[in-house]
């Protein structure tokens, strides 16, 4: 099982704190098709199954306002989570996987996003407006206007100078793992 993100860690099972939740897991399996329908590749999703998460016990908020590649495996997370690998998947039995960063299918994965993107921001010399915690914006030396709309893992960047943008996207690739693409 590849681990490109450094999302977990095999653990021995026997590691587990006593009465802590062990999530399952699943693959989601996707097919891409080109234009004409004809298939051009495939993949596999790990997801966690957090409908076993327990509400102040696994995790504490699951909040967020509303294109980062893979955005929800940036975050930290904020409490351990053990999880076991899908059925059939050939593993040792008397190991699980203790995972170090949010991953698609936890309960809290949005409001851990969220986090990220906002500190990534803020970071930036942005803050979010008082009216709406999806538009962040932020005022240069040369008093001009910049914003940002989030929506989930899409920005919409709006700015006066190319070099802002520039600085922008550089500063959140530097953040993530990946190059950012346009917003789908």
């Amino acid at each position: 099982m590849r681990d490109d993100f450094k999302v977990f860690t095999i653990e021995p099972r026997s590691s587990v704190p006593p009465g802590a939740t062990i999530v399952t897991s699943k693959f989601v399996w996707k097919t891409k098709r080109n234009a004409s329908g004809e298939v051009t590749g495939r993949k596999a999703r790990l997801v966690a199954q957090g409908n076993r998460q327990r509400d102040g016990i696994d995790f504490s908020e699951t909040f967020a306002p509303a294109d980062i590649d893979k955005a929800y495996l940036h975050g930290e997370l904020d409490h351990d989570i053990w999880m076991t690998t899908p059925r059939g998947f050939d593993f040792p039995s008397d190991k699980v996987l203790r995972l170090r960063r949010s991953i698609y299918g936890l309960k809290q994965a949005g409001r851990i996003w969220n986090r990220h993107i906002d500190t990534s921001l803020r970071n930036l010399g942005y803050k979010a407006t008082g009216t709406d915690h999806c538009i962040y914006s932020r005022i240069d030396d040369q008093q001009r206007p910049h914003y940002i709309a989030l929506y989930v893992d899409d920005l919409l960047i709006v700015s006066p100078a190319l070099d802002e943008i520039e600085r922008v996207i550089s500063g959140l690739e530097h953040g993530t793992r990946q190059r950012l693409g346009p917003a789908e």
